[in-house]
């Protein structure tokens, strides 16, 4: 693996994290749950715009198109894929079907990052050419990636795994009749 390869693989991590845990709300997640195609669209352009601007090679552009269009499909092959899964009655998959969906997600994603690194790094000008890695070096660049990716996927995704496997075991609502019921047991007299 050349130079430029590593430093584009490290930094177009850092931009997938960035993308998928930093950027991207509750809101958005939600909205793509619903199937909304402008959520999808919103996310994708994330991860493009992230792409384009932190490798810094502005004549590489059929690279944040690609990743931006793979992150879409993805996204919603995960989405419909959750949907198919969901129990008759439900309103979401069981956690561990979750899990695995996010799994497969993420694995895409990272296969399709290696994969474009692959077949563009020798489109890449040359590495000390590259904006941010000509401004402040090879090795901070690609180590300052790496350290950031780390933190973002130990605390966010960290998050997520442990919110998914929490949710079985949060309490179900009342509903309105017990809630009045262990209200007026609570009360004093």
């Amino acid at each position: 693996m050349t130079d430029v390869a590593i430093a584009m693989f490290a930094i177009l991590l850092l931009a997938h994290v960035l993308g998928d845990f930093v950027l991207q709300s509750a809101k958005d997640v939600a909205e793509k749950g619903q199937l909304r195609w402008m959520a999808f669209i919103k996310h994708g352009g994330w991860h493009a715009v992230l792409a384009y601007v932190l490798v810094g090679d502005w004549a590489l552009i059929q690279l944040p198109i690609a990743l931006g269009l793979v992150h879409i499909v993805t996204d919603i092959g995960k989405e419909v894929a959750q949907r198919t899964c969901t129990p008759a009655g439900e309103k979401s998959p069981p956690v561990k079907t979750k899990m695995t969906l996010f799994t497969i997600d993420q694995v895409l994603h990272l296969l399709a990052v290696s994969l474009l690194v692959y077949f563009l790094q020798d489109n890449v000008g040359r590495l000390r050419e590259m904006t941010w890695v000509w401004m402040a070096g090879y090795y901070p660049i690609v180590a300052l990636s790496v350290v950031l990716t780390g933190l973002i996927v130990a605390s966010r995704t960290g998050a997520i795994v442990i919110a998914l496997m929490l949710g079985p075991l949060q309490p179900k609502p009342a509903t309105t009749e017990e809630a009045s019921e262990s209200t007026a047991e609570t009360l004093p007299t």
